[in-house]
């Protein structure tokens, strides 16, 4: 039998969940898409493809209410509720470069859990339609490029 060494394990409140907001979607000139995301007093901005960006503005506009489709998402949180199964938790829980992910926790009528993980806007979105608070990992936040007083938010469009 292995001896397992508990020494080279991480401490402290690295993994504790903090509240996060979704402040904006900024685009520049250039169409490059941003989400500004907030906590802890502190901002940053994540870069997100064009077609991500399209979906969550759609989302952040309530365009979803109105409309005679149903995005993917929708149909998503739809065909969970037929099955009486619901989104309990979204969680913003890896960086790795500048990829983000998210975990997404769903609960059955049963108690069941199973989980899934998703890119950071289809979390956001999900966390918009489910209206579950999202949630990051104090130490993936604390690995965030923060924005600073000189980011120039004129020159951007903000989808809000």
């Amino acid at each position: 039998m292995t001896n397992f060494n508990t020494n080279n394990l991480q401490q402290g409140d690295n993994y504790e969940l903090l509240h996060i907001d979704i402040e904006s979607l900024a685009i520049n000139a250039e169409n490059r898409s941003f989400i500004v995301l907030s906590c802890q007093d502190l901002q940053t901005a994540v870069e997100v493809n064009s077609y991500e960006a399209s979906m969550l503005a759609f989302v952040m506009k309530e365009y979803h209410k109105n409309s005679h489709i149903q995005t993917i998402h929708q149909v998503l949180i739809r065909l969970c509720n037929f099955y009486s199964s619901k989104v309990e938790e979204i969680t913003i829980e890896s960086k790795v470069g500048d990829l983000i992910y998210c975990s997404v926790k769903f609960v059955d009528k049963n108690l069941n859990n199973y989980f899934t993980i998703v890119s950071l806007c289809d979390g956001i979105i999900l966390s918009i339609l489910s209206q579950i608070d999202l949630k990051i990992i104090k130490g993936v936040w604390d690995n965030m490029d923060y924005v600073d007083e000189e980011w120039d938010f004129e020159n951007y469009i903000n989808e809000d």
